[in-house]
């Protein structure tokens, strides 16, 4: 008998005298085989459009996406510090 522990994840703890503890986790594995699947044929399709490069290059973009994503959240983060700071006034 396996108790159920947090939803589906459970756990089975094995004799002393054996390795240990088993764990197993089904709620993982259905999104990660979906978005693998999403992922695969996604770059299967690219690839017979276009080959390589067309895959490499839809990549670049998509990467050079969440470099500026990245960027603009920073800029934002630093103003909002920066209307902090001066909104505090200095002990005296």
């Amino acid at each position: 008998m396996v108790p159920q522990v947090a939803g589906d994840i459970r756990f089975r703890i094995e004799p002393d005298h054996s390795a240990g503890a088993t764990a197993r986790v089904r709620s993982f594995s259905t999104p990660f085989t979906s978005t693998a699947i999403a992922a695969v044929a996604t770059i299967a399709f690219l690839y017979g459009k276009g080959g390589f490069g067309l895959v490499l290059g839809i990549t670049g973009v998509i990467a050079l996406g969440f470099v500026v994503a990245t960027a603009a959240i920073a800029v934002l983060v630093n103003g909002v510090e920066k209307e902090r700071t001066r909104a505090v006034a200095p002990a005296e």
